[in-house]
């Protein structure tokens, strides 16, 4: 999975992993990253490889359940193959990832025609439709889609400097994170179901992307504190 070339000359030596390009039509940021990592440790014939969590977490400079997020992804979209792997006492240990170079539901008719199926259809599907603008660099237009969009949501028509500040940091951590400017709106929602408006900020969304999968009941508790939480800011952005 991974080649060693020397420059002549050079006293550098690089090791290089391959990455088929239709990963770029399938894969969010986070995700590419982690197959990457997977690859430097991958045998080149059977690619298969077992890194920890936390050494692949490390490779990659993110948190372990954002790792475990990004390898549970990679095996929902048919990229990699994941099965476990456990010491002769029954003690499981690091997981046995299979690499594919080619997708599993991508197949080729008699015609020379990609044909999907199963699973695979409906991610790339999906896929092509949102153009998966994280998979592109955070260049200025990207990042003026996320801050329209947080701007939106949160209701800024004339934002402070202070929320103009709050918005682009959460732009940024959101793209960072993986997450597409139409996953803001639906976040927003929940967050509104969830703890009601008082916590519709752009912190509120960034720290709440888990109700991208839906909403959830809020104690009163969790309710006067985003409540506090929000008149705390805005007394804050008005002085």
């Amino acid at each position: 999975m991974t080649e060693d070339i020397e420059f002549v000359g050079s006293e550098y030596e690089f090791t290089f992993t391959i990455v088929p390009h239709w990963l770029l039509e399938v894969l969010k940021p986070i995700e590419l990253a982690t197959y990457v990592a997977l690859g430097q440790y991958a045998d080149n014939k059977t690619k298969e490889c077992w890194p920890s969590v936390t050494k692949l977490a490390k490779d990659i400079n993110r948190s372990r359940q954002s790792t475990i997020n990004a390898l549970k992804g990679l095996e929902e979209k048919g990229v990699i193959e994941i099965k476990q792997r456990f010491k002769d006492k029954g003690e499981q240990t690091s997981n046995l990832y299979i690499l594919k170079l080619v997708p599993v539901s991508r197949k080729l008719d008699r015609g020379g025609k990609e044909n999907f199926t199963g699973r695979g259809i409906e991610n790339l599907t999906q896929t092509i439709l949102n153009r998966t603008i994280s998979n592109e660099l955070y260049s200025r237009e990207i990042q003026e889609i996320y801050v329209n969009s947080l701007q939106k949501v949160c209701g800024y028509e004339k934002p402070t400097k202070n929320q103009w500040g709050k918005i682009y940091a959460a732009a940024k951590q959101l793209h960072e994170a993986g997450y597409e400017p139409t996953d803001i709106p639906v976040i927003a929602e929940n967050l509104v179901k969830t703890y009601g408006v008082g916590a519709l900020t752009p912190q509120g969304i960034v720290n709440n992307v888990h109700l991208v999968k839906g909403a959830r009941t809020a104690t009163n508790k969790d309710v006067n504190k985003a409540m506090d939480q929000k008149a705390l800011e805005d007394w804050a952005n008005d002085n």
